[in-house]
């Protein structure tokens, strides 16, 4: 999986693409959480090019989210297509990611 991430102003964008598995979930979760802070504590997540993730990405993802609500932020994700995008509804986390 590649990864890009920008600052903007009080914000995260993180652009994934390809195929998150366990590796790069434990690496993402690692740098996210190095970045996020009470000043730092909205990430979006561009995931339209991610045409596969794990349970393991997932997980990441919502442990992303619940250390950015604790600082009073939010992660959202962004871009969901195919089967990512069914694996959000099936889980039923699609809701509470997406705006």
């Amino acid at each position: 999986m590649e990864k890009q991430i920008t600052i903007d102003e009080n914000r995260i964008l993180i652009k994934l693409n390809g195929r998150m598995y366990l590796e790069d979930s434990v690496i993402l979760r690692q740098e996210l959480l190095g970045y996020l802070d009470e000043k730092y504590n909205k990430c979006i997540v561009d995931m339209s090019a991610v045409n596969y993730i794990d349970a393991s990405g997932i997980g990441t993802l919502v442990a992303l989210r619940n250390q950015s609500h604790c600082l009073g932020g939010s992660l959202k994700v962004a871009g969901l297509k195919g089967i990512v995008k069914e694996l959000f509804k099936i889980t039923r986390f699609e809701e509470s990611f997406t705006e």
